[in-house]
């Protein structure tokens, strides 16, 4: 199934696009307009990274908890707000990503 959806900035609906979030990606979380980033449509994106985002939206509650889990992903450790590729795979491991 491929789709493509084109909307000019005045004409989004936010809530038509939550429902269609939680119904398809189980993502029941309050969202309101000003909670959203308006940068770029989901075509743009490599799949790998839409691959990645999807997976973090089913384990976190917002972007910043998966980069503190990632950043200070080993026990005992806490995020320092800077991100190593080590870190960054340790990170996923301890997500349980693959």
């Amino acid at each position: 199934f491929k789709c493509r959806y084109v909307c000019s900035a005045d004409d989004r609906n936010v809530a038509w696009r939550k429902g269609l979030a939680q119904k398809y990606s189980y993502f029941p979380r309050e969202v309101n307009d000003t909670d959203v980033n308006w940068l770029t449509g989901l075509n743009e994106p490599p799949q790998d990274v839409l691959d990645l985002l999807e997976f973090f939206l089913s384990r976190v509650k917002d972007m910043d908890e998966a980069f503190n889990i990632i950043d200070g992903g080993e026990p005992g450790c806490t995020s320092n707000s800077e991100l190593t590729l080590r870190e960054f795979e340790r990170g996923l491991s301890s997500m349980d990503c693959q």
